[in-house]
């Protein structure tokens, strides 16, 4: 068996989870990023309180430790190692809840599969609006153009909805994706489409 086919390997992190450039030294391939990456999207450091909640939410098990840097180090390293895995979105979700929100930003850039954006705004008379930003496909154009209140908004780029659609909204992309979907909300955090009931 050749060291590339051995089993061991898919534990081994080959390439940066940010970027994708080969790592090639000892504590890039250990973290799964790259030394630049590591100092670009926050690595060291988190840029906010750990979310207890969110990261229940998230990966099914509660927070029982302090320790959310060494547990981030694992999630990332665990998305560098096998970039295909299911586990993609809610580790992504996790790290995002540990408050290490750039690093979470860009590894939802990367994730497989769709990214959906949900923001608050208001329209031209002041009213408040959720502006969505989804993957286009004809049968979830379909899908949304049976939410009530929906305009596409060419400035925006985006399609709007009032907010009073917001519980068929979220029921039409629970519907249309799958649970394993990272959504940016409101607020600006990452959230398993599966996980916002």
């Amino acid at each position: 068996m050749s060291y590339e086919s051995a089993p061991a390997t898919k534990l081994v992190a080959t390439a940066c989870c940010c970027c994708g450039r080969p790592l090639v030294d000892s504590v890039s391939v250990e973290a799964g990023v790259g030394p630049k990456c590591r100092e670009r999207h926050g690595y060291g450091e988190a840029q906010g309180e750990p979310d207890a909640k969110a990261y229940q939410a998230a990966m099914c098990v509660p927070l029982q430790t302090t320790a959310t840097q060494t547990i981030a180090n694992y999630l990332t390293h665990r998305i560098a190692a096998d970039p295909s895995a299911p586990s993609v979105s809610s580790s992504i979700a996790a790290i995002d809840a540990l408050g290490f929100h750039r690093l979470a930003a860009k590894l939802a850039d990367r994730a497989m599969g769709p990214l959906i954006e949900v923001d608050e705004d208001r329209d031209p008379r002041g009213s408040p609006i959720l502006v969505v930003r989804t993957p286009f496909s004809e049968e979830l154009l379909g899908a949304l153009c049976r939410v009530p209140g929906r305009h596409w908004d060419e400035a925006r780029r985006a399609t709007t909805f009032p907010v009073s659609s917001a519980v068929a909204l979220a029921a039409t992309l629970r519907r249309m994706f799958p649970p394993t979907t990272l959504v940016r909300g409101r607020d600006g955090r990452l959230k398993l489409l599966g996980g916002n009931r």
